[in-house]
Formats: structure tokens, C-alpha cells, sequence
């Protein structure tokens, strides 16, 4: 027997069950008043607890991502970025259970379009290859900043290529997406004005657009749709709804 799920998965159902089992007799023997033995039996199991348990948590800590089922995203961080925007999917798709991995262009420390500062967890070249997509936030000067980086573009064009998500609101679709290639022959959104620097695409004015592996929307007040519309191609309806709820949206 061993338990499967989380970041308790390396951990034998042989172990867990043997401290249930003196945690139980410990009780049995308080019930029938026989102190002595119920103390002796304790000990014991907090001996085993400091001796085996703990070390292993010490040796083997706890990691967000361990579930390999669980999908792993990054979220483009360039100076001046619009934080509504980067902000609202973060922290919505870690809701629903999506490793987030916010990556930095020039630098981990990146600071938004309206002076507020954040530290990413990488820079964009050190992402993880095995990403499961790209988030690209608007904002100016941010999305412009993306879209002069290389190894950002290079990023986009990886995932892309391989049918991952491509994920861009706001600026970025006109601004980063657009001028590389990625909007051809593709329903696209974005905000107002941003559309006139694309073309070989067809420009829709809804709030969020799903065409294939490529999700956009227009600006700031779209941003919740835009971060449950990124959870449901990622975890599916069921966990959409459930951010959905939870975090009081219109319906």
C-alpha cells in the first residue's frame, strides 16, 4: 500500500499506518487505565516521529509542483507591465492548481507600469522546458520591452510551434504577438487601437477570444475572464467554475 497523491507520494503507506496504529493502541491503553504502558507507548511514537519522520521531510522537502499531473505555466514579467493584468491570472490559476512560474526579462526584480514592484521567480531564459505555456501581460512600456527581448520571443515561439498555450491581453497581442508571426491566420482580441498594427488576422471585439492554443483579451477590466478562460483550457470547466464561484464573479 502507499500513498499516491501530492508531494506525499514518496512516503509508504507502511509508515503512515504504523503511526495510526500506536496513536490507537496508546489510546486503548489510557482507556483501560494502564498509564504506565500508555506512556511507554508514546514515547516510543514520538521517538519514531523525531528519528525517522522528520528527517525525511528535511532530506525530502516539500516542492511546489511535485504532482505531475499538474500543469505548469509562465508569466512574462518585463518593466513596466500592467499589474491588473499579470497579477489576476497568477494568482487565479494557482487557485485552480496551475504551477505559475512568473519569469523576469531584464532582471528578477521588475516593477509594473504603475510603480509597483515584483520579484519573479526566474528570468525568462532560465524557464522551465517542460512549460505547458506562455502568459504574456500588457501594459506599456511592458509588452514593447517583451517584445524586444529575444529570448522572450524565442520562448513564445517554442511553445507555439508545439501547440502550447499562447496566452496574451491588452497591448501584447498587437504589440509582441503580432509583429512576430504568431496572430496569422488567427482570431485575435486586444486593447482598443492595438489591432491597427496587425495584419493576416481577424480582429474581434469580444472580450476574450479562444482560437486553438491561442487565448487574448482586451485590457484590465477583462482580466478575470481572461485568467478563467486560461483555467479552463488548462484544468477544464470544473475548476473554472470553481474559481468562478469562489471568487464571486457576475455570472
Amino acid at each position: 500500500m502507499a500513498i499516491t497523491s501530492g508531494w506525499w507520494k514518496p512516503i509508504s503507506g507502511r509508515t503512515a499506518l504504523s503511526a495510526v496504529h500506536s496513536a490507537a493502541r496508546c489510546a486503548r491503553l489510557y482507556n483501560k487505565r494502564d498509564d504506565f504502558r500508555a506512556l511507554k507507548v508514546f514515547k516510543a511514537s514520538c521517538a519514531f516521529f523525531d528519528f525517522a519522520v522528520i528527517p525525511f521531510f528535511l532530506f525530502f522537502p516539500p516542492r511546489r509542483g511535485y504532482n505531475t499531473n499538474m500543469k505548469k505555466i509562465a508569466v512574462l514579467l518585463a518593466e513596466g507591465f500592467e499589474e491588473v493584468e499579470a497579477v489576476t491570472p497568477i494568482d487565479f490559476l494557482r487557485r485552480a492548481g496551475v504551477d505559475v512560474i512568473t519569469a523576469g526579462i531584464s532582471g528578477k526584480t521588475v516593477t509594473g507600469a504603475h510603480g509597483v514592484p515584483f520579484t519573479a521567480d526566474a528570468l525568462v531564459q532560465d524557464a522551465p522546458a517542460d512549460l505547458d505555456g506562455v502568459v504574456i501581460p500588457g501594459g506599456m512600456p511592458g509588452a514593447a520591452n517583451i517584445a524586444e527581448s529575444a529570448a522572450a520571443l524565442e520562448l513564445v515561439k517554442k511553445l507555439s510551434a508545439s501547440g502550447k498555450l499562447v496566452a496574451a491581453i491588452c497591448a501584447a497581442p498587437g504589440v509582441v504577438l503580432g509583429p512576430n508571426g504568431f496572430l496569422k491566420g488567427k482570431r485575435f482580441t486586444c486593447y482598443p487601437g492595438y489591432e491597427k498594427d496587425v495584419s493576416g488576422a481577424s480582429f474581434s471585439e469580444d472580450r476574450v477570444v479562444i482560437d486553438g492554443n491561442l487565448i487574448t483579451s482586451r485590457g484590465p477590466g477583462t482580466a478575470a475572464e481572461f485568467a478563467l478562460a486560461l483555467i479552463k483550457y488548462l484544468a477544464g470547466k470544473d475548476a473554472a467554475d470553481k474559481v468562478h464561484r469562489e471568487t464571486i464573479q457576475r455570472q
